[in-house]
């Protein structure tokens, strides 16, 4: 579904990918592991379309994005929900949900289905919510433009231990439910144990992937802390 091929991309005039490839599969979760700095954030934007590649190419279903528009992007299916949640602080739940809607008409029953916290908070402004709340309603008010592959950009920073479960928890119906994911997350130990597949990216390259990084010594050692 989402192919980067020799990706580089940086910053006024930096080098952060150096001819990184991936790619995610239609229904699968995909994890990128890395440590802070290693372009793990990087990647995202420039498959969304944040930061437009130097070289190589950005395919969704086939089809270069290249000088694709953001919101093109997302109309196409390819939502980047990026770190920091970027929500509408002054509005409130529901209208950062019709937000997310503006092109869809996607009613919200589904979101509030997965998540019923913002169910009870509709009415409450987004940047008065808890930090485990807002991270649920960044996701919800992305899977309201009816994502078909979701990139979410470490959804459990700050987060308290039940809320990250209940984050969690939720990726995975999501992705029963058919969306892909490709999953930015510090938590190396739950996003590997979530994931069907995983990279290991350090200084701007892909340097390990598999089905089953979370048994890889290299791994364990630099990641998992064991």
């Amino acid at each position: 579904m989402l192919q980067l091929d020799a990706i580089e991309a940086g910053y006024a005039g930096l080098r952060v990918l150096h001819g990184l490839s991936l790619e995610v599969g239609m229904g699968e979760i995909v994890a990128l592991v890395g440590a802070n700095g290693a372009g793990k954030s990087t990647t995202l934007r420039a498959a969304s379309g944040l930061l437009a590649p130097t070289a190589g190419r950005v395919l969704f279903d086939g089809r270069d994005l290249r000088g694709v528009q953001v919101h093109a992007v997302v109309r196409r299916g390819l939502v980047h929900v990026p770190e920091g949640r970027a929500l509408f602080g002054p509005l409130t739940v529901a209208e950062n949900l019709a937000m997310g809607a503006y092109h869809t008409g996607e009613r919200a029953d589904g979101v509030l289905e997965l998540f019923p916290r913002l169910a009870e908070r509709l009415g409450q402004r987004a940047d008065t919510m808890s930090g485990g709340e807002q991270q649920m309603l960044a996701i919800a008010r992305a899977l309201m433009t009816r994502p078909r592959l979701l990139m979410l950009d470490e959804p459990s920073v700050g987060l308290a231990p039940l809320m990250v479960s209940a984050v969690f928890a939720a990726l995975a119906s999501i992705r029963d439910s058919g969306v892909a994911i490709l999953l930015v997350e510090q938590n190396a130990t739950q996003a590997l144990a979530l994931a069907d597949r995983a990279y290991v990216i350090e200084s701007g390259v892909i340097t390990l992937s598999g089905t089953d990084l979370a048994d890889d010594d290299r791994v364990r050692r630099a990641y998992l802390g064991r």
